[in-house]
């Protein structure tokens, strides 16, 4: 019972077995009849312009970056009215792509000039800070001043007074004097 059911498969082994065997033959066959080429895509130049395109973005090289986005532009500016889904693709990709990399490039320029005048402003910051120390010293330094002429100030009067009491004692004496 069990032979008779393996009679039945060995038909189909065999010959599954005698087409793999074809198959591998053909496959690693060195003949041109048999040899199978592949050819590369239509497309794959454009792949290797997009890959270029990010890298050159990826490396903060926006001006190389939008000049090979041009490239890719300027190959399919004949084919714009071509009707096949890549080549719309391809066009809206680099339309949008030449969009942000104005953009980008616009915002770096204008980074630019930000950080030019931040650095301007700082240098003036720091003059300023400058100006503002020696200002602040001169400052204490007549406070220091003031404070000197307000003591001898209060000296001055101090022996304004003293003078004065001489001047009444030396009167005094001088009436005692005239009086003896």
């Amino acid at each position: 019972m069990g032979r008779k059911r393996l009679s039945k498969w060995y038909p189909i082994i065999f010959h599954f077995t005698i087409s793999l065997m074809v198959i591998f033959f053909l496959s690693g066959c060195q003949s041109d009849r048999f040899q199978i080429s592949f050819t590369k895509p239509i497309y794959e130049a454009d792949f290797q312009h997009i890959e270029q395109i990010s890298n050159y973005a990826d490396q903060g090289n926006y001006e190389a970056s939008l000049a090979e986005n041009e490239k890719l532009e300027r190959r399919y500016d004949d084919s714009v009215n071509s009707s096949s889904d890549y080549s719309r693709v391809i066009v809206s990709f680099v339309q949008m792509n030449t969009i942000m990399l104005k953009r980008v490039i616009q915002n770096e320029n204008n980074l630019s000039q930000q950080s030019k005048k931040i650095e301007q402003l700082n240098l003036k910051n720091k003059t300023f800070k400058i100006q503002m120390d020696e200002l602040t010293r001169k400052l204490k330094g007549m406070k220091i001043a003031m404070k000197t002429v307000e003591r001898l100030k209060v000296e001055n009067k101090t022996l304004r007074q003293q003078i004065e009491d001489f001047k009444k004692i030396d009167l005094q004496s001088d009436k005692i004097e005239d009086v003896m």
